[in-house]
């Protein structure tokens, strides 16, 4: 009888130890993913313009004009933006809304 009971306590924790470990891979792409984003807190964006130079004071804003713009992730080797051409003109809004709409 005892053989029994300790074979099933064997068993069981077997199964919960497998169940776990199925686990392990998702355990990973989190640990990634929360690198990627503590690492994408600590960078800071470096002002390239110097301290006398600008954008003049305007109201209302200014007029925007991109030519042949290509954009791709780090990650990934698939163009987002492909030539694309865009003019946003002096007090209009614009945005750029991927397949998430984020």
């Amino acid at each position: 009888m005892g053989f029994f009971i300790v074979f099933m306590a064997i068993m069981s924790g077997a199964e919960g130890t497998g169940q776990l470990l199925s686990l392990a891979p998702n355990a990973s792409q989190a640990t990634a993913a929360s690198n990627r984003i503590l690492s994408a807190r600590e960078t800071k964006l470096q002002n390239t313009i110097a301290p006398d130079e600008g954008v003049e004071d305007v109201d209302g804003g200014i007029k925007i004009e991109l030519r042949n713009v290509n954009f791709e992730y780090p990650t990934r080797k698939v163009l987002v933006l492909k030539g694309i051409n865009i003019t946003v003109e002096k007090g209009q809004f614009a945005a750029l809304v991927g397949a998430s709409g984020r």
